[in-house]
């Protein structure tokens, strides 16, 4: 999705409101709708298509940072500490910053039990 501030922009700027172009990256864990135990490590990572040259990707959970990785294969370690005071649906975003300064932005929902 595109933020507010984008969307007034580009709709200002003449650009129609169209589909909004979607990231060539993805979630290879977690996935859409995975179910994840909150006292469990995890091993969060975006799959990254053949060609791109990646400068580093952010990770967030419900807006909070989480981390940064900045070298292949770009994964984060989370630990049951990075998820305390969860609520049971939560959204995990990365943002991908690929080398010469492109930010792309994937995101999926999970949910945190105990």
């Amino acid at each position: 999705l595109w933020e507010p501030q984008v969307r007034a922009w580009a709709l200002g700027a003449g650009y129609s409101s169209g589909p909004v172009p979607q990231s060539p990256y993805s979630f290879s864990f977690p996935r859409q709708g995975s179910v994840l135990k909150k006292s469990a490590p995890y091993l969060f990572s975006v799959s990254i298509p053949q060609g791109k040259k990646i400068s580093r990707i952010d990770y967030f959970l419900n807006g909070t940072a989480l981390g940064s990785a900045q070298n292949s294969p770009y994964s984060l370690a989370v630990t049951a500490q990075d998820v305390q005071g969860l609520t049971p649906v939560s959204r995990v975003r990365a943002n991908v910053y690929e080398e010469g300064g492109s930010k792309n932005v994937t995101e999926v929902e999970v949910s945190f039990v105990e």
